[in-house]
């Protein structure tokens, strides 16, 4: 346990460290960042009619979009063989989404803006 003492940080205990927590799991969420932006783009964000996704994932998929509850409100399967799909997003209403992609063995997303 640390102890307080008279300098300005007021506390001496073993230093602060941080550290970055790996959990492999079949079908794990991959948060935003790197490397789902490599793999997953979108625009124009934000969007009223349609969004464009462009994908980076050498396998069958599906993609789905889901409002800020966590429900489903539009699933789509892509292919291998595409790499960019169009998604009619003028029947949500305004808000923020998420987009996910999800593979055999990884699930991917990002985010959008419904105007």
């Amino acid at each position: 346990m640390g102890r307080l003492n008279g300098n300005d940080s007021g506390f001496v205990g073993p230093p602060f460290q941080t550290f970055t927590l790996t959990y492999t799991y079949p079908n794990a969420l991959i948060e935003i960042g790197k490397e789902a932006n490599e793999l997953l783009r979108l625009y124009p964000n934000p969007a009223s009619e349609r969004i464009n996704l462009v994908y980076n994932i050498h396998t069958n998929g599906n993609i789905a979009v889901y409002d800020m509850s966590g429900k489903c409100v539009r699933r789509q399967e892509v292919r291998s063989s595409e790499h960019e799909i169009q998604i009619d997003v003028s029947r949500l209403v305004a808000g923020n989404y998420i987009i996910e992609c999800t593979t055999t063995n990884r699930r991917y997303t990002t985010k959008f803006v419904k105007e």
